[in-house]
C-alpha cells in the first residue's frame, strides 16, 4: 500500500528567490498579514505579490500568480515540491 502525500510539484524555468515579510497592517482582516515576492524578478508596482494570513499562504499565492504570468516563461524547468 502506498502512502498518500500532501506534496504538490510546481515546475519553473528557474527556482524563484522568495522573500517574505510579516506586515500586520492595521486592518480588521488577517488575510494580508504576510506578503511574498520573487526577489529576483520584483521591480515595483505591477510585479506579483502574494498575500496571506500565514507565510505559507502568501508563498502559495505568489507561486500561483507566477504560474499564471505568461511573460515569465514559467511552465517548464525546475520542479519544486510544495508541502503543507
Amino acid at each position: 500500500m502506498q502512502a498518500s502525500s500532501n506534496v504538490s510539484t510546481l515546475v519553473f524555468p528557474r527556482k524563484p528567490h522568495i522573500k517574505t515579510s510579516h506586515i500586520r497592517p492595521p486592518i480588521s482582516t488577517r488575510s494580508f498579514d504576510w506578503s511574498a515576492v520573487d526577489d529576483s524578478t520584483y521591480d515595483g508596482p505591477g510585479s506579483p505579490i502574494g498575500h496571506g494570513a500565514t507565510e505559507r499562504e502568501a508563498i502559495d499565492d505568489l507561486l500561483e500568480q507566477l504560474l499564471e504570468r505568461s511573460d515569465t516563461g514559467i511552465g517548464t524547468g525546475i520542479a519544486m515540491d510544495i508541502g503543507q
